[in-house]
C-alpha cells in the first residue's frame, strides 16, 4: 500500500513539475527578434551591355554562360561615360561598362554607378611615376 501511494504521489509531483516548468519556460522566453542583418556591400561588375529597357530604367549583361543579370538604375544612381556625367540615355546596347552595385533579394541589382565606355588604358594615356634613368654628367677620355 505504501508503494503504491509513493508511486501516485511521485506520478502527481512529475506531472505537476512539468507543468509548472513548461509554462514558466514559455513565459520567461522572449518572442523570437530577426536576426540583424549585415549592410549590404556593393558588388563590381563589368562587361557589355546585352539589352536597356528604358521604360523600366534597366540594363543586362550577359556572361560567357549565357546568364544574364539585371541592373536597375534609380535616382542615386551616379552615371558618367569617359569619366565625365552622363544619363540613362547614354547606355546603348553593346557599350562597354564597369560599376557597382548591391544585390537585391530577386537576382536584380540596384546600380550604384556605372561608368560608359572602355576602361582607359594606363600604358596610353598615364605618366610614368618612375622618372627616367640620367646619365651622370662625368665624360669619358
Amino acid at each position: 500500500m505504501k508503494i503504491k501511494i509513493l508511486t501516485l504521489s511521485l506520478a502527481c509531483v512529475i506531472a505537476l513539475g512539468g507543468a509548472f516548468h513548461l509554462e514558466a519556460a514559455t513565459a520567461a522566453s522572449p518572442s523570437p527578434e530577426p536576426a540583424p542583418t549585415a549592410p549590404a556591400r556593393p558588388i563590381p561588375f563589368n562587361g557589355k551591355i546585352f539589352a536597356v529597357d528604358k521604360a523600366a530604367k534597366t540594363f543586362s549583361t550577359q556572361n560567357k554562360e549565357k546568364k544574364i543579370r539585371i541592373f536597375e538604375i534609380n535616382a542615386e544612381t551616379k552615371i558618367a561615360k569617359n569619366n565625365k556625367p552622363a544619363t540613362f540615355d547614354d547606355l546603348k546596347d553593346g557599350d562597354e561598362i564597369r560599376g557597382s552595385a548591391l544585390k537585391k533579394g530577386d537576382g536584380r541589382f540596384d546600380v550604384l554607378s556605372v561608368n560608359i565606355g572602355p576602361r582607359p588604358d594606363p600604358a596610353k594615356g598615364a605618366p610614368s611615376a618612375v622618372p627616367a634613368p640620367t646619365t651622370s654628367g662625368k665624360k669619358t677620355k
